[in-house]
């Protein structure tokens, strides 16, 4: 049994610790808010997890779960850094919980919603059991109860999700487009919030593929790395016979 910190208690660290405690480890979950504000999420919390209001507490020793919504410059950080084994987002830590169930994952700055959905009813429409969510609304996390080696995993991912989840390992990824967006988060860097999306193909290898947007003068410099295969899509541009127009 290790023990895990959440930090944010939102549907996304309500998600964790839940199929934390379902997997037998020991999870002290903490939030800024008070209980007033907290108490639609602490009703759908395991009674199990210990809960701390009001800060954010970091069990020395613990492995850190961090919600996508806390900024990368919070006090958190740096307390991890020090006292914790690691830090992992809610996707990454579904990654590591999830098995060998495949993951396609959908990324970009505009349509990302739009893509996941149409995505996951065509797997459905396939006849391959689906499940649909991540960044859309149900946090990966709240998949993991039902997941066989047969389902499909559809999931929206965002730049804040991706920057913390440096293990994350989609079969499939799709990045719809890139512009210049969310940069207070990011310092006002637009390289780095382009490294953050970036990150959803960092860990492919030859068997994974990447999808990009030929149109997007950004993501046509790009290509999927360690010889992992590339696809294009493109309303522009003439493709070859195994890109697609759309």
């Amino acid at each position: 049994m290790a023990t895990y910190s959440v930090i944010g208690l939102a549907r996304s660290g309500v998600a964790a610790s839940n199929a934390l405690i379902k997997h037998g480890h020991r999870v002290i979950a903490s939030d800024l808010r008070n209980a007033e504000k907290m108490a639609s999420f602490l009703k759908e919390l395991s009674p199990e997890v210990e809960v701390i209001l009001e800060k954010n507490h970091v069990e020395p020793g613990s492995i850190v779960v961090v919600s996508p919504g806390i900024p990368l410059k919070a006090p958190i950080f740096p307390l991890a850094a020090e006292v914790a084994q690691r830090l992992i987002g809610e996707i990454g830590l579904f990654h590591e919980l999830k098995g060998n169930v495949p993951v396609l994952a959908v990324t970009g700055t505009d349509g990302k919603s739009t893509t996941t959905s149409w995505l996951g009813s065509m797997c459905r429409a396939a006849k391959h059991p689906t499940w649909i969510g991540g960044n859309l609304g149900i946090p990966l996390c709240a998949s993991l109860h039902e997941l066989t080696p047969e389902h499909i995993v559809v999931a929206e991912v965002s730049c804040f999700q991706l920057s913390t989840a440096p293990n994350f390992h989609p079969s499939v990824a799709v990045i719809t487009n890139i512009a210049p967006d969310h940069l207070d988060y990011y310092d006002g860097s637009f390289d780095a919030y382009q490294n953050a999306k970036a990150a959803v193909m960092q860990n492919h290898g030859p068997t994974d593929t990447v999808v990009l947007n030929a149109d997007d003068p950004i993501l046509a410099q790009w290509r999927a790395p360690n010889n992992g295969k590339t696809r294009w899509f493109s309303r522009q541009t003439p493709l070859s016979n195994d890109q697609y127009r759309v």
